[in-house]
């Protein structure tokens, strides 16, 4: 009697354990250029897991989709402080911006400069940045000393 029901059985444990395994993701900041005209937007991936978050990073036309966006580049595992994970975007000028963190685990820039609406844009990755005023929850990653 139980063999008709052990497939069944398997299938419905298969799916409870790959939800957790489905990353999401959320787009956390969109920050417009200083003429409005563009924005840099950053896209935080949650893989599912034991694993950090992924940064994907991309320049929009202003109202434009994330994903329809260009994608300039990646981070992974970065944090803005001890306690929070993340990256901040910050315009310097009309044309070029800078994607800002304290340290990271992996960064990939793709697209260091790009065309997009005529015009030139150059992406900059800074690490080292500290934002004390950025808050999150890294406890559960924060190994005793």
């Amino acid at each position: 009697m139980i063999s008709h029901r052990l497939p069944t059985l398997l299938l419905l444990l298969l799916l409870f354990f790959c939800q957790s395994c489905v990353g999401t993701e959320v787009e956390v900041a969109r920050v417009p250029s200083p003429d409005g005209t563009l924005e840099a937007v950053i896209v935080e991936r949650d893989d599912g897991g034991l694993t950090s978050y992924r940064y994907d990073l991309r320049i929009v036309q202003r109202g434009e989709k994330a994903h329809d966006g260009i994608s300039v580049g990646s981070l992974y595992g970065a944090t803005r402080n001890d306690n929070a994970y993340g990256v901040n975007a910050k315009w310097e000028g009309s044309n070029t911006v800078a994607f800002e963190y304290l340290k990271t685990k992996r960064a990939n820039l793709v697209r260091p400069h790009l065309e997009l609406s005529g015009r030139q844009v150059t992406t900059i990755f800074r690490s080292g940045v500290l934002d004390p005023s950025a808050r999150g929850n890294m406890a559960m990653y924060v190994r005793p000393k």
